[in-house]
């Protein structure tokens, strides 16, 4: 933060914009325990024991990562 108010170029937004936009780990990361809560995705409760819920963890960090669009993300 500070280095971007103190630096004088012409095109420090943009640089700073594409930065950010190419955080993908930190956006995964960040949405997934969104989702995860949302989908109410953990471990106990009920089927799990009969196995009747799976575990999609890693399917929806990879969709996440992947910038998986919305319509397909929520299709799969």
């Amino acid at each position: 933060m500070d280095a971007f108010a103190k630096s004088h170029a012409s095109d420090k937004r943009g640089k700073l914009v594409k930065e950010l936009l190419t955080r993908n780990e930190a956006y995964a990361e960040n949405w997934l325990s969104f989702w995860n809560d949302l989908l109410r995705n953990d471990y106990k409760g009920t089927g799990y024991i009969d196995g009747g819920r799976k575990q999609i963890t890693r399917w929806l960090y990879s969709a996440l990562l992947t910038n998986m669009p919305y319509d397909q993300f929520v299709r799969s």
